[in-house]
Order: structure tokens, then C-alpha cells, then sequence
């Protein structure tokens, strides 16, 4: 549990609350060896919708503040790195590496998403780093090494084949 000994301290050990970007929900997918973590988090107190996607950075080691509220979901230590397109639409960071470069998916309108890359403070679609004509719609991309080379899938093939984006 978030509190096992009912100290109200939480202890090494115990699960430590990351909060939301002013929602009620979230979810953590990945942390670097800086202690960074992504994820999604809702926006929007009375619904899901819109949930982007967040960067964590923590200071002394809190990773929210206003620290170990059960009441207050509110973290402002969680950074909404936004969504492509428009803030109405939806973003899920899955993955981070140690400079800091995160990668997933956004969606672009009802029935679609794009895959993104977020490095120094700008969410960028990923179909815009290959050749339109390449026949490849990067959709999620679930992860990328120390290399800042992504994996990911691309959209319009059943089952949809894994794509590697290497940098040269």
C-alpha cells in the first residue's frame, strides 16, 4: 500500500503517489537512472479525456510536490509535454532515456495516432523525420535507447510490423 504502517511518512519501500496534471487519473510506463518518469495523466477533473503525457523530474528525492497527499492529486513536479496537433486530443509518453528524449504516441483525431519524439521541450511527430513517400505511418513508439534509436509499429498492416528509427 501507499502508506503500509500508517505513519503518514512514506517509507523506503513503500509506493510513493505521483499525482496527475489536475485529473483523477494517471499511469507511470517507464523511469530512467535519473529517477525520470513518464506516463499519461488526465487534465480534466471531471473526465479521462483529455490525458497527456508527463515528464517527472524529481528534486531531492520527491517525486511530487505537494508531497504524499492522498487528497490533492495535483503534482507540480509532473510536466504536460503536450500532444500533437491540439491540446484537446491525447498523448501517452512510454519511454525515456538518459538524455532525457521521450517517445510515444499522440492522437491526431478519432480513429488515429501518430508516434512522437519529445527532446528539448518540443513534441515532434515522427512521421515528419522519415520520406513521405516511404509507405511507413509510425503510430506508437514504445521505446528508445541511450542511442536515441526508437522502435515503434506503423499503422495500415495487420499485424503491424516493428520499425527501427535509427539517427545517422
Amino acid at each position: 500500500g501507499i502508506d503500509a504502517n500508517s505513519n503518514s511518512v512514506h517509507d523506503p519501500g513503500e509506493m510513493k503517489p505521483l499525482g496527475t496534471l489536475g485529473g483523477q487519473y494517471s499511469e507511470a510506463y517507464a523511469i530512467n537512472r535519473s529517477g525520470q518518469v513518464v506516463g499519461w495523466a488526465s487534465t480534466n477533473n471531471s473526465s479521462i479525456v483529455p490525458y497527456h503525457a508527463y515528464l517527472i523530474t524529481p528534486e531531492n528525492g520527491v517525486w511530487k510536490k505537494p508531497t504524499y497527499s492522498n487528497t490533492d492529486r495535483t503534482n507540480t513536479l509532473m510536466r504536460d509535454i503536450g500532444a500533437l496537433g491540439s491540446p484537446a486530443n491525447n498523448s501517452v509518453a512510454n519511454a525515456l532515456n538518459d538524455r532525457t528524449w521521450v517517445v510515444g504516441f499522440s492522437t491526431t483525431n478519432a480513429t488515429s495516432s501518430r508516434a512522437f519524439l519529445w527532446r528539448n521541450d518540443v513534441m515532434v511527430d515522427l512521421n515528419d523525420l522519415i520520406p513521405t513517400n516511404s509507405g511507413w505511418v509510425p503510430t506508437t513508439a514504445p521505446g528508445i535507447t541511450s542511442h536515441n534509436d526508437l522502435v515503434g509499429s506503423r499503422l495500415y498492416q495487420r499485424p503491424p510490423p516493428a520499425f527501427l528509427l535509427r539517427r545517422e
